[in-house]
């Protein structure tokens, strides 16, 4: 049975009974019109964020039907990106250098299977019980065409977990090399509360946590969650908005650099389920961290700090710690605490569970030099650490801290 394929350009043109029949947005954040109707507002060409970051970006959705029966679907964006995110240090050194005769030294647009936002997970989606093969090669075929049209060099099915992996697996023989991605740091909600998960661990890890939070207490520090449009955009003013552009640039792999209006946007679309949580020290911010709580997950999503103050503060560690712990409190049975600072987070209880990608170059030329060089620019990730946080299997019976 063949399988045809219908594109939009915009997720208000896409037929979004079939959408929600493939993707299940009671509990699929990723493929949520929300998300995708804030990423079409901010970052879109021709939008004020867009405009602010230079981050122009097309976007296309895809459904597959199979005797008229929606059975897949995927979000295909593209966007401009310094592909060195992929490559190793050495390599990034090597392009700094060239960039000093050519500035724009691989960095070029590339089609991508996924959001231009750093989320850790795939936007391409296949009902349970359908031929996903065929259905994964059909929307591929069309994700293809796309690139053909655009004349992108690249493309890129950004960050399936293990089990999705799998799922993509006929990629590979369509040209597709699969690489690691940095891993998303987790931890499952299995404990009665934070102090329960206290109480489980050795004592030199409890211990650092439990001075580091009485420092807070006595140190005139405030944190404070807000939600809601108004409240946010009152707050998050473009100084803050600064201090997150400084973490991200000095990330050693940055995908994006979201312009402020894409946090206002999600807050008007998504308003209870955005939370802004900052540490202010009288009325000046010193870090804050943006979540989603959606459905089982809560995700922790990007963070702004005043690197300056935050050694003699410990503002970071104490603004992720309270997260953490107020992330606890809701019905989730996941926390996703991002990709970056795995040595730290593993302190916190966090695993750090596998991302990958896969990659074409759609030029035969350059595809020939990319399959003889991709050990050079898809190095893996440094190993995360395994670390024996805990002392005993976890317990749902609350222990005092």
């Amino acid at each position: 049975m063949s399988i045809r394929i219908v594109t939009s350009r915009s997720i208000h043109e896409t037929n979004l009974s079939d959408w929600s029949t493939v993707c299940d947005l009671a509990s699929d954040l990723l493929m949520h019109p929300a998300l995708l109707e804030t990423a079409e507002a901010s970052m879109g060409v021709g939008t004020a964020g867009a405009k602010a970051s230079e981050c122009d970006t097309h976007f296309w959705y895809l459904l597959a039907y199979q005797d008229d029966e929606p059975v897949g679907a995927a979000c295909v964006a593209e966007y401009p990106l310094d592909t060195t995110v992929f490559a190793s240090p050495l390599a990034q050194r090597v392009v700094v250098n060239v960039r000093r005769l050519i500035p724009h030294y691989l960095k070029f647009r590339v089609t991508f299977c996924g959001l231009p936002i750093s989320t850790a997970g795939s936007n391409l989606r296949v009902v349970a019980g359908a031929d996903a093969a065929g259905i994964v090669c059909a929307l591929n075929e069309a994700i293809e065409q796309i690139a053909r049209e655009r004349k992108t060099w690249l493309i890129v099915y950004k960050e399936p977990d293990r089990r999705e992996a799998e799922l993509l697996g006929p990629l590979k023989t369509a040209g597709f090399v699969q690489a690691e991605s940095l891993p998303m740091n987790r931890i499952v909600n299995q404990f009665a509360s934070f102090a329960a998960m206290l109480g489980a661990m050795r004592s030199h890890y409890r211990y650092k946590i439990a001075r580091s939070r009485k420092k807070f207490s006595y140190s005139g520090l405030k944190l404070t969650r807000t939600t809601g449009r108004a409240a946010i955009e009152q707050l998050y003013t473009p100084a803050w908005h600064a201090m997150y552009e400084r973490v991200t640039r000095r990330a050693e792999h940055r995908l994006e650099i979201l312009p402020r209006e894409f946090f206002l946007e999600l807050s008007t679309r998504l308003p209870d389920e955005l939370i802004l949580t900052s540490v202010t020290q009288s009325a000046e911010v010193l870090a804050f961290a943006w979540s989603l709580r959606y459905a089982t997950i809560y995700h922790n999503l990007f963070v702004g700090i005043d690197y300056e103050r935050n050694e003699e503060t410990d503002a970071y560690f104490n603004l992720m710690v309270e997260d953490i712990a107020y992330a606890m409190e809701q019905p989730v049975g996941e926390i996703f605490v991002g990709q970056t600072a795995d040595d730290f987070k593993s302190r916190l209880g966090c695993t750090a569970d596998p991302r990958y990608l896969f990659i074409k170059v759609t030029s035969r030329w350059l595809q020939w030099c990319f399959l003889r060089m991709q050990g050079l620019f898809l190095t893996p990730p440094p190993a995360a650490p395994q670390r024996d946080v805990f002392r005993h299997e976890p317990s749902c019976i609350d222990v005092a801290g």
